[in-house]
């Protein structure tokens, strides 16, 4: 009997779009079910407004089960699928789209960049954006969707007098009348859903050595190299800061001052001192004492004016100058410090000859030398002569 009362529909293969310009309204919805679409031409003419209805589809959910705020998702995706080949049939015209869909957690999902989302959301937000943008993506009441009509289902007997399924809401045709978007108070069900299908991120602290400063260290080996180098990239930086884009030759170029050169090595010490003492130099800034097994606890570390460590000590009211009575502390590992040697490098000797490693019994080897000649007198006196002789 129902399939008689089905025969009996009349549907027009005519779409009835005269006008150039067109306003597409497509609607979504899903329950446990099936999910399923429709999407409505509005024409404007001078008196009239014309709605008519180009189609609709609709699917069965899968057999494993999924939660409703997915399935509401995929009927976002089929609506959007649905328009694309609406807009390629009717590319002639001067289409707007807009998109409404009942699901506050699918309209969370696409307001946000997909790559925030697993996978599953991932991939289908970023289709449907591709297709329609977020800002044409509306909320409509449950009760005004026509599309709930096409998922859940209805007799034949009423289908052909449901003015909702073949005009649409009846505010279609006044933009005026359009749903007012809510302003949902209680959002603890929204943040819930959207919360599952929030992609981890894990934050990984790594230290790269891209500095200025390691570079000269790796390219250049004279400590007073880098400084000066580096004193003249900050001299050139205070140049831009100033508008002073004048081009200066070499000769005519400033030697640095000593100003220049005690900044540039307090920021190479500076730097040296936060990647080595980072949590040292945290918990002085706080105020707080460092830990007993801490190596600088002993040293009694501060900050002085310019931000370096420097040893506390007992010697304020000694006569010396301030470097001598508070020195820097800087770290045994780092390029900037070198080992004092004590005693200077000898040259390594040649080895030892066989007859001086070689044991031997005493006298195996003996050799005989002779020295001269020198004069020796024969005799002592008056008239005495001397003669040659030989040292054996």
């Amino acid at each position: 009997m129902e399939f008689q009362q089905v025969c009996r529909l009349s549907i027009s293969t005519w779409l009835q779009i005269t006008n150039k310009q067109v306003t597409l309204h497509g609607f979504s919805y899903a329950f446990e079910a099936a999910y399923a679409c429709v999407v409505y031409a509005v024409q404007r003419n001078r008196e009239t407004t014309e709605v008519t209805m180009l189609g609709g589809k609709s699917k069965v959910a899968p057999l494993k089960p999924i939660c409703i705020p997915r399935l509401e998702l995929n009927g976002a995706l089929l609506l959007a699928r649905f328009i694309a080949i609406l807009c390629n049939c009717l590319k002639d015209h001067v289409i707007n789209v807009y998109a409404w869909t009942d699901s506050q957690v699918v309209l969370s999902w696409l307001s946000s960049p997909p790559r925030n989302w697993k996978p599953f959301v991932a991939n289908r937000t970023s289709e449907i954006l591709d297709i329609i943008p977020c800002k044409q993506w509306s909320y409509v009441p449950s009760k005004e969707n026509p599309a709930d009509l096409g998922s859940r289902g209805m007799s034949p007997k009423d289908l052909p007098d449901c003015s909702l399924w073949w005009e649409g809401p009846q505010w279609l045709s006044t933009e005026e009348a359009w749903p007012k978007q809510p302003t949902v108070k209680d959002k603890s069900d929204i943040e819930k859903s959207v919360k599952i299908e929030t992609k981890r991120t894990f934050v990984f602290s790594v230290y790269c050595k891209n500095d200025i400063i390691d570079m000269l260290f790796d390219k250049y080996s004279s400590f007073s190299k880098k400084i000066n180098i580096l004193a003249f990239c900050l001299r050139f930086m205070q140049h831009c800061k100033d508008g002073k884009n004048k081009k200066l030759s070499r000769g005519k170029m400033k030697p640095l001052t000593t100003r220049e050169i005690i900044v540039a090595s307090n920021m190479v010490i500076l730097y040296v001192q936060n990647v080595y003492f980072y949590s040292e130099i945290k918990c002085l800034k706080l105020k707080q004492s460092l830990p007993r097994k801490n190596p600088l606890a002993a040293l009694c570390p501060f900050i002085d004016e310019d931000g370096l460590i420097r040893v506390g000590g007992r010697l304020q009211n000694a006569q010396l100058q301030y470097d001598a009575k508070h020195p820097i502390i800087l770290p045994n590992r780092h390029k900037l410090i070198v080992k004092c040697r004590s005693n200077m490098s000898k040259q390594r000797m040649e080895d030892l000859p066989k007859d001086r490693v070689i044991l031997k019994r005493p006298f195996f080897c003996c050799g005989i030398d002779y020295a001269g000649p020198v004069s020796v007198l024969k005799y002592r006196g008056r008239g005495a002569k001397t003669t040659k002789g030989y040292i054996l």
